[in-house]
């Protein structure tokens, strides 16, 4: 599989990517308690890191492979096989299936890393 209209980065290129979100309507619990109101700004990184990185790359493409094996996170293909990837240098491989993760941090060339950075995420693009 792959995810389709993804170039190789030719060049550097970072942006932030904001999780913040306004509530569209009282948000209650089971005992019918509103913890958050309509119009209320919520950033989900005020209650939980995101966690490792995400590495974006191409499977296919031997450098992209073998430099995000030698970065800290999680590797997310965008084509390739994770499973074949995964026997061969034990290590775990995600896909983004239908793009949807590249899709929401706006990434239009791999590698590519999203990371927390206090409040908000940042996303780069990576020439290599």
């Amino acid at each position: 599989p792959f995810v389709a209209g993804l170039g190789r980065a030719q060049e550097d290129r970072s942006w932030i990517y904001d999780p913040a979100f306004t509530v569209s309507r009282d948000l209650m619990d089971h005992k019918g308690v509103v913890f958050a109101k309509k119009g209320d700004r919520i950033n989900p990184l005020e209650q939980i890191s995101f966690g490792d990185p995400f590495i974006f790359i191409d499977g296919d493409d031997e450098e992209q492979v073998y430099w995000a094996i030698s970065q800290p996170g999680d590797i997310i293909l965008t084509k390739g096989s994770p499973i074949q990837l995964g026997d061969q240098y034990n290590r775990t491989f995600y896909f983004d299936q239908g793009g949807s993760l590249t899709k929401k941090f706006s990434i239009k060339n791999v590698p590519a890393f999203v990371r927390q950075e206090d409040l908000v995420l940042v996303v780069e693009e990576v020439a290599l």
